[in-house]
């Protein structure tokens, strides 16, 4: 994650200073709780041993909604497909879980990544904010539907 910040700080919401100055424990306990989230994924991309990319995603307690989050694909991998195969990922997780729509937010004016997601189907939900405190960057959340979610009906 530190990787990916100092790479892309305008992609998250904290600031490289904020992330380092968690110690390892700190940072196994975020993977660990992650990991086992039960309604979460966390997916990461290699290029051998080397990790190119990583998307968190989690859905909602009643599994209709899923927001990804975290999104990241290393500036040397860009281009390669490695975005469009983790959100694809990602959205077939949503869709197997019976999830209905999945959310994102991305930072306005990240041209590739806004593509990436209108490519996947994603559109504007017309919710928008500010990165972070004190940051002129605003960003904007993106929706989907993934497809009927497996209780509808019923």
């Amino acid at each position: 994650r530190i990787r990916a910040v100092r790479d892309s700080p305008d992609a998250f919401r904290p600031t490289l200073e904020e992330e380092i100055a968690h110690d390892d424990g700190w940072w196994e306990d975020i993977v660990r709780r992650t990991v086992e989230h039960p309604r979460g994924t966390l997916l990461v991309a290699e290029a051998g041993i080397e990790p190119v990319g990583m998307l968190l995603a989690r859905s909602d307690p009643d599994e209709s909604r899923a927001e990804v989050g975290a999104m990241w694909v290393d500036s040397a991998a860009r281009g390669l497909g490695v975005g469009g195969a983790m959100l694809d990922a990602a959205i077939a997780w949503a869709h197997d879980r019976g999830v209905g729509t999945m959310t994102l937010w991305v930072t306005d004016g990240n041209g590739a990544a806004e593509r990436l997601y209108a490519d996947r189907g994603f559109t504007p939900t017309g919710a928008t904010g500010l990165l972070r405190d004190g940051s002129d960057l605003t960003i904007s959340q993106l929706g989907r539907d993934i497809g009927t979610p497996r209780d509808a009906g019923h």
